[in-house]
């Protein structure tokens, strides 16, 4: 019996595998750079609102990754910044930067056929969306920038 119980203990005590994350990509329109939406992350914020955060992945003379929060107002095709954070690296470690303040106050409309419009139909519409494509399986946003900062290489 003292042997089932250690070995409870050491079962309890592995680590547990992280669950893979679900990603969809979009296109940043200048083939240097990629969008990440995690659905899991999309919040309901109520009256026809959702907290968006976005993942661009750019490989253009650097890797960085900027995460921009966005609050999207699905009842009248608008959104705002809520944050924006750039990571210089594709590294976790790597050192935050707070851009928020960059970024104009209030709410924005897009442009039809812009790709902020995708990143606004996907968000107000799911996970009903209209013409998705395949979601990839991550760990994490890292190991996402990562592989989506190697396709970008791959296409130029």
């Amino acid at each position: 019996m003292k042997y089932l119980g250690v070995l409870a203990v050491l079962v309890l005590a592995m680590p547990v595998p992280a669950v893979a994350a679900e990603f969809f990509a979009f296109g940043g329109g200048d083939k240097q750079s990629m969008a990440l939406i995690e659905p899991a992350r999309i919040q309901d914020i109520g009256n026809g609102h959702k907290v968006v955060p976005i993942d661009n992945v750019s490989a253009d003379i650097g890797e960085y990754l900027d995460i921009t929060t966005v609050e999207m107002d699905c009842t009248s095709s608008q959104w705002k910044v809520v944050s924006e954070i750039l990571y210089t690296s594709l590294d976790p470690n790597s050192e935050p930067i707070d851009k928020t303040s960059v970024n104009e106050p209030g709410w924005q409309t897009f442009k039809e056929g812009s790709v902020f419009q995708e990143y606004f139909t996907f968000a107000c519409h799911w996970p009903d969306v209209p013409n998705r494509s395949d979601a990839a399986e991550f760990p994490d946003i890292w190991a996402a920038a990562n592989a989506a900062a190697n396709a970008i290489y791959e296409n130029q």
